[in-house]
């Protein structure tokens, strides 16, 4: 745990930290947990980028194992992953 010595007055005090709180991954439970699920669940501030909008998102705990990547910066659990998008081909002709 770490710990540091800060001066008060003339003596010196030594100040306890405590050990930051591990969370494990939703999925398979280990314990390097490294980002959070970024899927918005209310408001639109991460898909538009609207400066002060207020927007919650899903923040499922994730080990690098588990988390789907979406470079740059953008990761999603397993039950918030994109998928493909599933419409006709309207430029196709039947004939």
């Amino acid at each position: 745990m770490p710990c540091r010595v800060v001066k008060i007055g003339d003596t010196f005090a030594i100040v306890k930290f405590a050990p930051e709180k591990r969370r494990r991954c939703s999925v398979c439970g280990d314990l390097t947990t490294v980002v959070l699920c970024d899927f918005v669940l209310e408001g639109q501030a991460l898909l538009f980028g609207e400066p002060g909008a207020k927007s919650r998102t899903c923040d499922a705990p994730l080990c690098k194992r588990c988390a789907i990547h979406i470079p740059p910066d953008t990761d999603f659990c397993p039950d918030h992953r994109p998928r493909p998008c599933q419409h006709e081909d309207r430029g196709a002709s039947s004939e």
